[in-house]
């Protein structure tokens, strides 16, 4: 592993890190971080061997010669649990949506009545759409933010030389 730092097993904030990052401190070797935000930071040349780092967000940071050499990254366990069940609960729901349109299309169809019969088939339309709209995008939490009118956004780690640079790129 590494050698112990500084912050060895001490859970830091990023108000805390970014704190000590501008009075010099650089060397956070072994800290714990789990789920802090250094969105825009400057954390050059610091020092996050054998950090915990799950959950942390460094979208656009400049991030030039830091060393994450044995740092523990990913979702902690219980974020992605609760979203798995975020998505069986959102996938039931649709599934009820489903049944009661298709329902309702079909009683619409079966209908002499021409008003009716256009209504029913305006709302299989609008399904179809709304089927391929989802389907072509992938039924993710991503998708759930372009309901609430956010860009789709995917997350990218790329090495230039020594330097790494966290990035959020649009589709």
């Amino acid at each position: 592993m590494t050698d112990q730092g500084k912050y060895y097993r001490q859970r830091l904030k990023a108000r805390d890190v970014l704190r000590l990052y501008a009075a010099g401190e650089r060397d956070f070797r072994g800290a714990i971080l789990r789920g802090c935000n250094f969105r825009g930071a400057d954390l050059s040349s610091a020092d996050f061997r054998g950090a915990d780092i799950r959950s942390t967000r460094f979208v656009d940071a400049t991030l030039r010669h830091v060393n994450f050499s044995h740092a523990r990254g990913g979702l902690r366990f219980q974020r992605g649990g609760l979203q798995m069940l975020l998505v069986v609960v959102i996938a039931t729901i649709f599934g009820f949506l489903q049944a009661f349109g298709g329902t309702v299309i079909g009683a619409a169809l079966v209908n002499s009545d021409r008003e009716i019969v256009a209504a029913g088939v305006a709302g299989l339309i609008a399904a179809v759409v709304v089927f391929f709209a989802i389907a072509r995008q992938g039924f993710t939490l991503q998708t759930l933010d372009l309901f609430r009118n956010r860009k789709n956004r995917q997350v990218t780690l790329s090495p230039v030389s020594e330097d790494w640079h966290l990035g959020i790129l649009s589709p």
